[in-house]
């Protein structure tokens, strides 16, 4: 499958602002790529857990979905994004649902 976009590079992501070229025509093919770090460090099941059943306040609940304001710990919502390797963060593929494999 061929996407119009260049995916977003982890640093940009992260500075809060979007990239002035986002929309302009750059087709490249997507792909998915499980990166098992980013599974095992930020969506693994404890941490769901922890997001769930854990936050005692919003602050705390948001903290562990998005990751902890200026530093570089994403979060259970950034890591469900970068899991799927580096074209999860951009605005593109998160509209494009996951295919399960051998499913058509």
């Amino acid at each position: 499958m061929t996407v119009p976009f260049r995916a977003f590079e982890f640093a940009e992501a992260l500075t809060g602002t979007e990239p002035a070229d986002r929309f302009d025509y750059t087709p490249r093919c997507l792909s998915r790529d499980l990166n098992t770090y980013i599974a095992e460090t930020y969506t693994n099941q404890s941490d769901v857990d922890s997001l769930i059943y854990g936050s005692a306040t919003m602050a705390d609940f948001q903290n562990t979905m998005s990751g902890t304001p200026g530093t570089y710990a994403m979060g259970v919502h950034g890591g469900g994004h970068f899991v799927m390797g580096p074209i999860g963060s951009d605005m593109v593929s998160i509209c494009i649902p996951l295919k399960k494999h051998g499913a058509h």
